[in-house]
């Protein structure tokens, strides 16, 4: 038997402000995935992993850190 999950219950995919950008791409994935077990679980990941590196954003030191070759990948990623 397969068990429905209301939208009220699932975790909203708005991850920031580049969320608006996202386009029917970003819904149609979650309309594919939604039922997917471990699907909340990897979007609560995502918003909370896009927090942490806000933070580092607004950290005094983050121009020193983000000019670092060892964080290109990340930075590459982030701008994707």
């Amino acid at each position: 038997m397969t068990e429905s999950v209301s939208e009220t219950s699932r975790p909203s995919l708005s991850v920031g402000p580049t969320s608006d950008t996202a386009g029917p791409g970003l819904v149609n994935f979650d309309v594919i995935f939604g039922h997917v077990d471990g699907y909340d679980g990897l979007i609560r990941k995502a918003q909370r992993v896009s927090a942490a590196f806000q933070q580092v954003l607004d950290h005094p030191a983050a121009p020193e850190l983000l000019g670092h070759p060892a964080m290109q990948p990340l930075l590459d990623e982030a701008g994707d």
